[in-house]
């Protein structure tokens, strides 16, 4: 079988600080993003992966920048015509990492639209005020919106804040931010975080998919972070459900669905992006299970193994909606 070559708009962008280009080759447009290098082995067993290629992709002299499994998932066994190719990667912990690697799957896809979602893992975030829901090791949340705070985003934009601000920081901040409302951006009611929306027809796929293999979620916001320890401010965790609607706290999706609009803006790629959490701790309370209880950490892969398999069908809903509709 013959090579496939870059896509069109990967060799055209090529060194054009817009997505290094790792892979030499197309991959499926439809992509499954998790934080860990465990994440697209564990996709081969929750999901009954056939036909899978495991490959770790080099990055100069380096080994095994990221991890990338590519293999055919069939939701209905007794109907060949069910299966979807779907591309499982791994982005690392952080926006700041996910901002390169979700470029290149971007760019490296084969076919428009390119779909990514995220099924992570994240921390509940609850509060003292407000008693339902209670998020626990276990629960599943799919998120409409994410709030959060990136330098990432920022410095990909150009912007640079000041330390100490002055006159020009508030023209900087200013043009910054009519950049970021033309993206389809938003800013939180108290001026604190910056918010960007997932793409609802694909966040409708992940309910629908919930829906269909029986398994509870919550919906609402989620709150994404660079620093995997920014729950010890606890106060303000806590501030987010009860003013945010947040329900989850995680490191990737903000960046995620700021590419979405970004890259569809500037460079006509059509990229849908959404996100489904597996719950692994909450605020407040211990943020990560304990890995002396077998039971937490056989609860927690369980719950992993469940998100994998609503993005997976999510992805072929999707499909389903995107040919009767869009086309």
């Amino acid at each position: 079988m013959q090579k496939k070559s870059n896509p069109p708009h990967a060799i055209e962008l090529r060194g054009q600080h817009i997505a290094p280009v790792f892979l030499d080759r197309r991959i499926s447009r439809f992509q499954i993003v998790g934080g860990s290098r465990l994440k697209p082995n564990m996709a081969i067993k929750a999901l009954g992966l056939t036909n899978p290629v495991v490959e770790d992709i080099n990055c100069g002299e380096e080994i095994g920048r990221i991890r990338l499994v590519t293999g055919d998932f069939n939701y209905n066994k007794s109907d060949p015509n069910k299966t979807i190719r779907i591309t499982f990667a791994e982005t690392g912990m952080g926006m700041a990492t996910s901002d390169i690697i979700m470029r290149e799957l971007a760019y490296s896809a084969d076919g428009t639209p390119v779909v990514q979602i995220r099924a992570g893992t994240a921390g509940g975030m609850n509060s003292r005020n407000l008693d339902e829901p209670v998020l626990r090791l276990g629960d599943l949340v799919i998120a409409e919106s994410n709030i959060g705070s990136s330098n990432t985003i920022f410095q990909a934009m150009g912007y640079f804040p000041k330390v100490i601000p002055d006159r020009q920081s508030k023209k900087e901040l200013a043009k910054f931010l009519n950049e970021w409302y033309a993206l389809r951006g938003k800013v939180t009611p108290d001026g604190r975080f910056l918010q960007m929306d997932n793409q609802y027809t694909l966040t409708f796929a992940l309910e629908k998919s919930a829906e269909h293999l029986g398994y509870p979620y919550y919906k609402g916001n989620s709150f994404s972070k660079d620093c995997l320890y920014g729950e010890d401010a606890e106060e303000i965790m806590l501030s987010l459900r009860e003013k945010n609607g947040v329900l989850a706290s995680e490191m990737e999706q903000l960046v995620n669905a700021f590419l979405m609009n970004v890259i569809k803006a500037k460079y006509k790629v059509a990229l849908y992006s959404a996100m489904v959490l597996a719950v692994i701790g909450a605020v407040p309370g211990p943020g990560f299970p304990d890995k002396k209880d077998k039971a937490q950490m056989k609860l927690q892969e369980e719950t992993e193994e469940k998100a994998l398999r609503i993005a997976a069908l999510a992805m072929k809903i999707f499909d389903n909606i995107d040919r009767n509709l869009f086309r």
